[in-house]
């Protein structure tokens, strides 16, 4: 069995600008480049691969047509793609290279050694000319993979523009797979009652909790463009976020979603899962789509789970204190432990929050608390 290992290597793209022997008609003001991983691109588009594949290569601005995505999408593109070349193209993703001009339509040449790629090939330095004016200025390559990845420097150049350069990272296949819980320490106890669950709803709700899918390479760089699928074992009382916000049925029932990197810059697949009825565990999955791991020929998954439990909303309150009595001298303290249990008698989510108030003269810190394993704690000191 034969796999391909592509150790973590450094590329630099260079937008380099370079007078023209005749004046031009107008700057490229800026000149940008973008490199872009289709599977991340067509997950943030809502569209699938193919699809995205055909809007790379569809100029103007017309139904389907690249120049469809603003700026901005381009660069939430490219910085979720986090300038990966991956040496598993089939399971990965392929990557798009776009220079963009916002006003110069000279054509653009990309050069990039080690690095082989269609329309035109980069390695034999050709030109891609610019769509014209007014529709969406935008050169395209697509690497194909085709070729050996060495370091190396890729090159664009256009007459009279500006400079940019952005840095690659080629890594190799898919090593190894985890799941985890987001958080310290990792939030594995949700609560019940959440009546929607969407991939954006909020890990502070206590209802709420992220689960985190990684992919790394036999170096251990995490690796976007992979589709792991998250499962909840119980749909009746725990789901898995989705777009629609369903929380019962099929929907629910699982959700697939794509490494990429996130807005902390961790590269990892994050789900949501809520709390729908208590449940003294739930099992939550992440599988791996077949081949997605060291590419092997025979189709096969990997699986990784853990157990979440599912609390009832606070439905009672017991409280200790440590010690029981304590002199009157406004030195002397007590600690005030408040257990927190649900209608079944278990200990609710933590950071519940909970609220002390002193009814004889003296002082409780803090005042506010959240629980930990079902408790929360104040300092109370009587005044003398």
């Amino acid at each position: 069995m034969k796999k391909l290992i592509l150790a973590a290597t450094g590329l630099i793209v260079a937008v380099l600008g370079f007078g023209s022997l005749t004046a031009p008609t107008s700057q490229a003001n800026p000149l940008t480049i973008y490199v872009i991983n289709n599977h991340v691109g067509a997950a943030l588009a809502g569209i699938t691969p193919a699809a995205f594949d055909t809007m790379m290569t569809t100029p103007g601005t017309g139904v389907g047509g690249r120049g469809t995505l603003s700026a901005a999408t381009l660069a939430a593109m490219q910085a979720a793609s986090g300038g990966q070349i991956s040496a598993d193209m089939t399971y990965a993703g392929t990557d798009w290279v776009l220079v963009q001009s916002n006003d110069s339509i000279t054509p653009v040449t990309l050069n990039g050694r080690g690095l082989v790629c269609t329309a035109p090939v980069c390695d034999n330095s050709a030109a891609s000319g610019l769509v014209p004016s007014g529709v969406d200025q935008i050169a395209v390559w697509h690497i194909t993979g085709v070729g050996t990845f060495v370091p190396a420097t890729m090159t664009a150049t256009q007459t009279s523009v500006s400079l940019d350069s952005i840095a690659l990272t080629t890594v190799g296949n898919a090593r190894n797979f985890t799941l985890a819980m987001a958080g310290t320490p990792p939030k594995t106890t949700i609560q019940e009652g959440a009546t929607t669950c969407a991939e954006t709803a909020s890990t502070a709700s206590p209802t709420v909790a992220l689960a985190v899918a990684t992919y790394t390479d036999v170096n251990g760089v995490a690796l976007v463009g992979y589709s792991p699928t998250f499962a909840t074992s119980a749909v009746a009382n725990m789901a898995v976020g989705n777009p629609t916000a369903v929380t019962t049925g099929a929907a629910a029932t699982s959700q697939v979603e794509m490494t990429m990197v996130q807005a902390d810059k961790s590269v990892s697949g994050e789900s949501t899962v809520c709390g729908i009825a208590a449940s003294t565990g739930v099992t939550l999955s992440a599988t791996t789509t077949a081949n997605e791991l060291s590419g092997l020929a025979s189709p096969f998954t990997i699986t990784r789970t853990q157990t979440i439990v599912v609390t009832g909303v606070p439905a009672a309150i017991a409280l200790t204190a440590n010690p029981a009595a304590i002199a009157c001298d406004g030195t002397a303290t007590s600690t005030v432990t408040a257990k927190v249990t649900d209608s079944a008698g278990n200990n609710v989510v933590d950071n519940t929050p909970v609220t002390f108030s002193v009814v004889a003269l003296g002082t409780a810190n803090p005042i506010q608390a959240k629980t930990t394993g079902g408790s929360a704690s104040s300092t109370f000191t009587p005044l003398s």
